[in-house]
């Protein structure tokens, strides 16, 4: 019976050409009262649901939900300071975060806005993101999307995924049927520097396959905690960031995955989360199963300079003693050694066919030199002399 007085006094009313106020308690006692506008002397306790009509005036508690209608789709809910109040204004639905010129999120007939006014703004946790739906409706099935990736760091598309979707991103297009009308440039800015200082460059990296590895013997385990130095034989000389797996290594509680911070040829030093003191044993090789760290550039600098490549140079072979590079597999510069009789410079990553590459030597021609090239290296052949420079640039065919 006390259950059907309330509903009855609630309906009553809020019905617009009322005038009263309702009052409900924790104790689920009701107070309809009669009230040109509710005062803080009014409020029965200070957590309460108090719902009223448009004659009235709305008072912030210290806690609680208000509806406040000024017609019958607007509303607040207050907690103490703080409000979230939606208004319809006859085409459009508005919900304010705090004071109107705070935080406005705008929905209309044609879509969704956010603004702000003297403060505020849009803000995202860490793993939300905006997704898009193929649908007409919002779903829970997105297709298309941008998260963040790290400190001013945007990553389209979704979670990361054994078979990851490519990307595309588009200018807009002139619209088909229409005469003989250019389409519309894109424009990637860098930042701007002042007086003397250079303005920001344009990278573009990618990622290519590691290394091609085996399991390699260890000999030699330095350190009683990490990061410790691993002498393994035949071990390659690992980009820095590579996952090292090391395996029937004693005592096995140093089994496990090392972060490779510096390496050379048959040695590397890496960090991990394993502990002890090696006595013998084990493997390392690549974890195949991580991300290569390894990153290819294509670098446009403030003066219009293009850098290609990553940091470490080709390899040398067979160049006479003491040689030297500078360069990536794209383009670089080769000081033969003494008494050289040719050179092959090893690419890091094979082509796969043979790239278009020139070879200059930067000296008086000799008697003989020439130079031939396949996927994985150029082999330079020349006349024998000492500390000659040559230089080198490949671009790779349709096809890679």
């Amino acid at each position: 019976m006390r259950r059907s007085l309330l509903t009855a006094l609630l309906l009553l009313c809020l019905a617009p050409s009322l005038a009263c106020a309702q009052f409900l308690s924790p104790d689920s006692r009701a107070r309809p009262r009669n009230l040109g506008s509710p005062t803080a002397e009014n409020m029965y306790l200070t957590r309460w649901l108090y719902i009223y009509p448009s004659a009235q005036t709305a008072v912030n508690p210290t806690s609680g939900l208000i509806f406040a209608p000024t017609n019958a789709l607007n509303s607040s809910i207050i907690f103490g300071a703080y409000a979230i109040t939606s208004f319809y204004t006859g085409s459009e639905y508005d919900v304010v975060v705090g004071a109107p010129t705070s935080f406005i999120v705008r929905f209309t007939s044609s879509g969704f806005s956010a603004t702000s006014g003297s403060t505020g703004g849009l803000v995202l946790a860490s793993a939300i993101g905006m997704g898009w739906t193929s649908a007409a409706s919002a779903t829970n099935s997105v297709d298309t999307a941008l998260y963040r990736c790290g400190v001013a760091c945007i990553k389209q598309g979704i979670a990361d995924a054994a078979s990851p979707v490519a990307q595309v991103s588009s200018v807009q297009n002139v619209v088909a049927g229409t005469a003989a009308t250019a389409g519309a440039d894109r424009t990637f800015n860098g930042s701007q520097g002042t007086y003397t200082g250079a303005g920001g460059g344009q990278s573009f990296q990618v990622a290519p396959a590691a290394l091609s590895d085996s399991a390699h013997s260890i000999t030699a385990f330095s350190g009683t905690t990490s990061p410790y130095t691993i002498t393994a034989t035949g071990a390659p000389a690992y980009p820095v960031g590579t996952i090292v797996t090391v395996a029937s290594a004693t005592p096995s509680s140093l089994n496990g995955s090392y972060t490779v911070t510096s390496s050379s040829a048959g040695q590397f030093t890496a960090t991990t989360t394993q502990t002890g003191t090696w006595s013998s044993g084990g493997t390392a090789a690549i974890n195949t199963t991580a991300q290569n760290p390894e990153v290819q550039t294509l670098y446009l600098d403030s003066q219009t300079h293009y850098r290609v490549g990553k940091g470490t140079a080709p390899a040398l072979s067979s160049c006479g003693s003491s040689p030297s590079i500078l360069g990536t597999d794209a383009a670089g510069q080769v000081t033969m050694g003494g008494t050289a009789t040719g050179c092959v410079i090893t690419f890091n990553y094979p082509y796969t066919n043979a790239p278009f590459c020139v070879v200059t030597w930067q000296a008086t021609p000799l008697a003989s030199q020439s130079y031939s090239v396949s996927p994985t290296a150029i082999t330079l052949t020349q006349t024998s002399t000492s500390n000659d420079v040559i230089n080198y640039h490949c671009m790779a065919q349709n096809g890679g």
